[in-house]
């Protein structure tokens, strides 16, 4: 009685009325916690999986950068106060990775109202490494960007490199030192 398991587009996953006895301010369910494990370009399965090989180019993550953002910010959104959610995938990339996670926070209010929590004192024989504060895109043209305005000279509208997918600025202090990496 007290999990849900379902299967929805997680990028408008539906909210989940409640019964109220005051219909002008109706009640929606919230979670405890959430499990976000993404779609992504896998490329953190190569060891396992060697067909990931023959498909896999470093802009495989720029198509999936929205779709994951749009996860995670929805699972933000489902959650109580004091809630926590999990967002996971099995690649290597910042830009699906720690880019995905800074963006979610700053959609839904910033580091005042999202937590970024270490979890550094939990499961201490995980072997893992701290997140990403920096890291550099590469477009469909191979061309690579160290940062948003260098990419705005040069990528023709309609590309798929946005703003989002660069660290983001010091002065938003969000530690993605917190994301957890583990590496194959």
């Amino acid at each position: 009685p007290n999990l849900i398991v379902t299967n929805h587009d997680a990028t408008m996953f539906p909210s989940i009325e409640l019964p109220s006895s005051n219909p002008k301010h109706p009640k929606y369910l919230k979670f405890d916690r959430v499990l976000a494990d993404v779609p992504c370009s896998g490329d953190g399965t190569a060891r396992k999986n060697p067909n990931v090989w023959k498909d896999w180019s470093p802009q495989n993550a720029l198509g999936l950068y929205i779709t994951q953002v749009r996860i995670l910010v929805r699972s933000i959104q489902m959650l109580k106060a004091g809630g926590r959610v999990v967002y996971s995938t099995c690649s290597m990339n910042p830009m699906e990775n720690e880019a995905v996670v800074a963006s979610a926070i700053e959609r839904c209010g910033g580091i005042s109202k999202v937590k970024l929590l270490s979890t550094d004192d939990q499961l201490p024989a995980l072997k893992r490494s701290p997140g990403l504060n920096d890291w550099s895109i590469m477009a469909r043209s191979g061309q690579i960007y160290e940062s948003w305005p260098e990419a705005q000279q040069f990528e023709p509208e309609g590309s798929k490199v946005v703003p989002g997918m660069f660290p983001p600025e010091a002065e938003e202090k969000i530690p993605l030192e917190n994301c957890m990496r583990v590496y194959p």
